[in-house]
């Protein structure tokens, strides 16, 4: 089994290393009307599955949809998440807010109707989804808080 560290912004299992931060580096603070911009940076190529935790701890998917598959990407770069045709805008409620980046060296496919009660069973589901299919697993989160 692959031990995993969970800081802001830096993550790493014993397969994929990720890193994550904001289009203005470090900074966790925005206002409304913001729009808010991460920079993901991987050390193999890998599909993204992306997660939006906002003020009041509901878990939005925002890759894959129905209509969009998992993002795939490739190691070397920095990367925009959630993607280019994404945006995401400050608004309310405010408070602390998370973005999740989960890497897998495959794709799965058993995740669109799929709802996470927690961040932890989020987590949960993809590292067994990617022991299960032999695949490289990878995940870092990012916290920032929103205010008026």
């Amino acid at each position: 089994m692959s031990a995993l560290l969970l800081t802001s912004g830096l993550a790493s299992s014993a397969n994929i290393e990720l890193e994550l931060t904001t289009h203005v580096g470090e900074q966790r603070f925005f206002n409304q009307g913001d729009r808010l911009h991460f920079l993901l940076n991987i050390n193999q190529d890998a599909f993204l599955y992306i997660y939006y935790l906002d003020a009041k701890k509901q878990l939005h998917k925002l890759i894959p949809t129905q209509s969009l598959s998992p993002l795939f990407v490739h190691s070397g770069w920095f990367i925009p998440v959630p993607g280019q045709d994404f945006e995401l805008v400050v608004s309310p409620p405010f408070g602390k807010e998370k973005i999740f980046v989960l890497a897998l060296s495959g794709m799965i496919t058993d995740t669109q109707d799929r709802e996470f009660e927690s961040e932890e069973k989020l987590i949960d589901f993809y590292r067994e989804a990617a022991l299960s299919n032999q695949l490289d697993f990878g995940v870092v989160s990012k916290e920032i808080v929103t205010q008026r």
